[in-house]
C-alpha cells in the first residue's frame, strides 16, 4: 500500500528521517534509513535527515512523512502538511501526548 501511495503520488513529497535512538542500535537503524532513502529518492521524493532535534524541527515544516523512533510535540507543532508518521520503534505509547491524539482522531 505504502508503494502505491508513493507512485501515484502527483506531486513530490517531502519526508523527514528523524534519527533519534539507542546508541546500541545505530548500526541497523542507519542501514534501515538508507534503504528508506534511497526508495523515496527513486520515486524522485525529497529526504531530509536530521539528527538532532533543531534540525528536525527546522525541516518539519512543509513535510508530508516523518520517520522516526518517536515525535515530540516541539517537531509536530511546527508541522504544517504532515499526512503519515512512520514509526520505527514497536509501540507508541513513549511517544503519544495530547495534540497527536487529537489529529489522529480528526
Amino acid at each position: 500500500m505504502k508503494q502505491k501511495m508513493l507512485e501515484m503520488s502527483s506531486r513530490k513529497l517531502k519526508a523527514l528521517i528523524w534519527i533519534a535512538h539507542h546508541l546500541e542500535a545505530a548500526f541497523l537503524i542507519e542501514r534501515y534509513v538508507q534503504l528508506a532513502k534511497e526508495e523515496l529518492e527513486s520515486h524522485g521524493h525529497k529526504v531530509v535527515i536530521a539528527r538532532d532535534l533543531e534540525d528536525a524541527i527546522a525541516a518539519v515544516k512543509d513535510a508530508d512523512i516523518m520517520l522516526c523512533w518517536k515525535i515530540v510535540p516541539e517537531i509536530f507543532m511546527k508541522a504544517e502538511r504532515l499526512k503519515w508518521i512512520q514509526l520505527g520503534s514497536a509501540g507508541i505509547e513513549h511517544t503519544l501526548f495530547p495534540e497527536l491524539i487529537e489529529a489522529m482522531s480528526s
